[in-house]
């Protein structure tokens, strides 16, 4: 069991600054925003609540529904409502948060204001277990999920502790192949 650190407050770890779009922006905007950031998603806010939330995924499944939505408010596809915490949760809770609601991002709100935002990446940054059992939950939900007979990824083997960008489940463990040809 990964023990993770408790007692921060996410409030000292988040992003102040938060970009946003408005509900009415379109897809084609919101997608210059995002490139023009280098962000993978935007929270959508308007007289300073939070509204939704939408994602690269989120757009590039709208696209490929409908090749035509460039034109599309945002407002039609963003994810709403949006779970949000206050600057004083706890790390700990954050991350049972995200995993639980299988998400990446979290808007801080104080008073009904959009006041921050944490990230998965700006937990992993502060808590390095967390990118272990943010593998380890991708491995097992495609197991869960058995959409492929075969399951890879990419960390350090169970058996030898090689890394390799070609682990597989086998025996119950993610191992790579040459651990796994000579255990046949």
């Amino acid at each position: 069991m990964i023990k993770i650190a408790s007692g921060i407050e996410i409030g000292e770890i988040m992003k102040k600054a938060v970009i946003t779009a408005k509900p009415t922006d379109t897809v084609e905007k919101i997608i210059k925003v995002m490139d023009k950031t280098g962000v993978g998603g935007l929270i959508i806010e308007e007289n300073e609540e939070v509204k939704g939330i939408i994602t690269e995924g989120d757009i590039i499944s709208e696209i490929a529904e409908d090749k035509d939505c460039l034109s599309k408010e945002i407002s039609e596809i963003m994810k709403h409502p949006v779970k949000v915490i206050n600057r004083r949760t706890d790390l700990e809770k954050a991350i049972k948060i995200m995993r639980d609601m299988d998400i990446e991002r979290l808007p801080i709100v104080e008073e009904g204001r959009l006041v921050g935002i944490v990230t998965e990446r700006d937990l992993i940054k502060v808590e390095p277990a967390l990118m272990e059992m943010a593998r380890e939950k991708r491995v097992m939900d495609a197991i869960r999920s058995n959409k492929r007979q075969e399951v890879r990824a990419a960390g350090n083997c169970e058996l030898c502790e090689i890394y390799s960008n070609e682990l597989k489940h086998f025996e119950g463990k993610l191992m790579c192949t040459e651990c796994i040809e000579e255990k046949r």
